[in-house]
């Protein structure tokens, strides 16, 4: 790709800004296909996340209108940092945004903050400049889950392409396809156009050990627990998955340690021993996790199981615990018990609809069991 070809139409000829796009060597587990060129038959073994590309040609920017409730300031670094750990759930540090500040495109000037009566950010964005061939790129955009829907978004993003009209010819943005937040339809809104869907997929290293047409099972491997021990982060990026923030899909450091020991004590009895994270198939989302308690016993275990509250009541994990008991049928498994709250009838539904049968209740909880013929 050269500048012409780039400045020609940045939405096709890179999923990246310029400046990364020659810069950035994509790595041998990665592919990065454009829409128009893509079929998703031909990538079996690939996990496919999609992103947008859009432009805005600074022909036409919104006034940047804000309530006089709040302020416009200019921020500490820290708090920025702060501001996109509590939007995103990352785990950004001080020296990520300090190396980033580093960057030739760097302009402090397009780091912009909202703050409330209080001094607290509330929406805060950070944008940068190519310089060479004169491109704005919008980084981050964020508003605190408390204040979205009051137009600070849109505010935020008028700002900085207020800002970039003595800087750049033009600005490009890019995202997740399918981000909870549907952030396309800000830029949309704020005049991007020349939308480009890019698709990209890394190789697919994790191995279902079960799946239907919705969900399919992939077991925890050592590799994924030393992600998880880094960060939550640095277990979605590394391997392609999307997660929305569930409770039951941020184990502690000492429960990935208890599943690394069985691991390394039971290496025969992987993939039964560890957790089973629940994968949507077609956005690669985890929704929960299901797992055998203890290694079978005489062919005796347990099951137990947890999922975002967001995707109960589909029959999820009616699918997931019916997939876990074939494959402990097929693994020597032959008798599985579960216990739940007597007033969790939600569980009891899912057991009742696998066969499970209750023989046991003491007005707090109540035991099933299941055969596996």
């Amino acid at each position: 790709m050269t500048k012409n070809d780039y400045l020609a139409s940045p939405s096709k000829a890179s999923s990246l800004p310029y400046w990364k796009s020659v810069s950035f060597v994509i790595p041998d587990n990665m592919l990065v296909i454009r829409d128009d060129q893509y079929r998703k038959e031909d990538y079996p073994n690939y996990i496919d996340e999609p992103y947008y590309k859009m432009v805005h040609r600074l022909d036409n920017v919104g006034a940047p209108i804000l309530d006089k409730a709040y302020k416009l300031v200019r921020s500490e670094t820290i708090d920025f940092v702060n501001h996109i750990n509590e939007c995103y759930g990352d785990s950004l540090t001080l020296e990520d945004l300090a190396n980033y500040q580093k960057r030739p495109s760097f302009d402090e000037d397009l780091w912009v903050s909202v703050v409330n009566f209080h001094g607290k950010i509330i929406a805060s964005a950070v944008g940068e400049v190519d310089k060479e061939i004169r491109e704005g790129i919008i980084e981050w955009v964020e508003v605190s889950k408390e204040y979205r829907k009051q137009g600070l978004g849109t505010f935020l993003v008028n700002k900085l392409l207020s800002l970039m009209k003595n800087k750049a010819d033009f600005v490009t943005v890019s995202g997740r396809l399918n981000s909870e937040h549907q952030p396309i339809k800000l830029y949309q809104k704020c005049g991007f156009k020349e939308e480009v869907i890019w698709h990209i997929m890394k190789k697919d290293h994790m191995l279902s050990i079960a799946e239907n047409k919705r969900i399919k099972l992939i077991p925890i491997t050592l590799e994924m627990i030393d992600k998880l021990l880094i960060s939550d982060k640095a277990f979605y990026d590394a391997f392609g998955l999307v997660n929305e923030g569930d409770e039951y899909l941020t184990p502690s450091p000492e429960y990935l340690h208890k599943i690394r020991k069985c691991l390394e004590e039971h290496p025969e009895e992987y993939p039964l021993a560890v957790d089973q994270l629940i994968v949507l198939k077609d956005t690669n989302t985890v929704i929960g996790t299901i797992y055998y308690k203890k290694l079978p016993n005489h062919g005796a275990t347990e099951v137990g199981y947890g999922m975002n509250p967001k995707y109960r009541g589909n029959g999820y994990m009616t699918e997931a615990l019916a997939l876990l008991l074939e494959y402990g049928k097929n693994n020597g498994v032959t008798i599985v018990f579960a216990d739940t709250l007597c007033n969790n009838f939600k569980s009891q539904n899912v057991l009742d609809r696998n066969g499970f049968i209750a023989y046991k209740e003491d007005g707090h909880t109540m035991w099933f069991t299941k055969m596996l013929l």
